[in-house]
């Protein structure tokens, strides 16, 4: 029978007749939707915007948990606003003009974010403590 059938709009693939999955570019090529070119390094590329359920981006390397290391240096406070008020952006964070230039990587962005939510974790236990210890100090000298 027929293998590959085109029927309104609708590309459907068969294997003797029974429904299969549909391979594009068996030969390790790239695959493209619309007009898009696929860029050199890339496997497949979009005119458009994508939806899904669901995405899982599977990093290599280490996730930022090294945040709560006891050998992580927390940037101090002074110097993370003095690098805000230089750069417009907080750092290990790609400013605005990068990210028109570049894009972002999802994978990459979800891991820098996170270091950024554990550092802000830690600055607020940092306060926490030093509300309590004048809470003390005051109700002392009360």
């Amino acid at each position: 029978g027929t293998n590959l059938i085109f029927d309104n709009n609708e590309i459907m693939a068969r294997n003797n007749g029974a429904t299969a999955s549909l391979v594009l570019q068996n030969d390790g090529g790239s695959v493209r939707i619309g007009n898009a070119a696929v860029p050199s390094g890339y496997k497949f590329a979009i005119d458009g915007k994508m939806i899904c359920e669901e995405l899982k981006v599977q990093l290599q390397g280490s996730w930022p948990d090294y945040v709560f290391s006891e050998k992580y240096k927390l940037t101090d406070l002074t110097e993370l606003s003095e690098f805000i008020q230089k750069n417009k952006h907080l750092p290990n964070i790609p400013s605005a003009a990068e990210v028109e230039k570049n894009g972002i990587e999802v994978g990459d962005m979800q891991k820098r974010m996170i270091e950024k939510i554990e550092e802000l974790t830690l600055y607020i236990l940092e306060l926490e403590n030093r509300v309590k210890k004048l809470e003390q100090t005051n109700a002392i000298k009360n």
